[in-house]
């Protein structure tokens, strides 16, 4: 990178297991496209249409779906990889005193417990309400939306890490945007899919 007439210096490298990881992302995503179109067209009917959900969900045990569970292990990487760069290009050093693939750890394993957490209330809630066909598919709704998040923020992640025309800290608002109009998205299909149901009140629907 030019510094000054006649002087250079060493571009800043991306850490190698960044690009591990970023490849195992990678490969499984290239995994799925290959092994399991089908199943993905699929996914793809139900994140655009609501009456999907319901069909998948009654005709199988999603939460045990091999192609439901790579698309899981995927958002896992993918979005905490985002986190972890973005934190980087922000200046946030909350988890400093760490090496920096074990804040990516933390990171994962956060994002892990916290829609573990989410999923097993809401399946509880279901229960003692006796709405478990509605929970069950709220949470595969909310690990749908997140899988589809995932796979359009594959491009950004890739400028982010090795692109050096666009500025990073623009890289990280587009990709933290996309991930919030995925989740508003996601709010309004489950709000407005909840509505139109005659089985789920108005007070499940808020509770959820």
């Amino acid at each position: 990178q030019p510094e000054d007439f006649g002087k250079l210096r060493p571009s800043q490298g991306t850490e190698t297991w960044i690009s591990v990881v970023l490849v195992f992302a990678l490969l499984i995503a290239s995994l799925i496209r290959w092994r399991y179109y089908n199943r993905v067209k699929t996914l793809m009917d139900a994140f655009l249409l609501n009456r999907f959900v319901s069909q998948i969900v009654r005709e199988e045990n999603v939460f045990l779906n091999r192609v439901n569970l790579l698309l899981s292990v995927l958002y896992l990487l993918i979005v905490s990889l985002f986190a972890y760069l973005s934190m980087d290009v922000l200046g946030l050093h909350m988890l400093s005193s760490l090496s920096p693939p074990l804040v990516f750890l933390v990171i994962g394993g956060g994002l892990t417990a916290l829609f573990m957490l989410k999923m097993l209330v809401v399946i509880i809630s279901g229960y003692i309400f006796d709405q478990g066909r509605a929970a069950a598919e709220y949470v595969f709704s909310i690990f749908l939306y997140n899988q589809m998040a995932a796979l359009m923020l594959i491009p950004v992640l890739v400028a982010l890490l090795y692109t050096r025309l666009i500025d990073p800290y623009y890289l990280v608002l587009a990709g933290s945007a996309l991930l919030v109009f995925f989740y508003l998205f996601r709010l309004f299909r489950i709000v407005t899919g909840g509505l139109a149901s005659p089985s789920v009140s108005v007070y499940y629907l808020f509770l959820y």
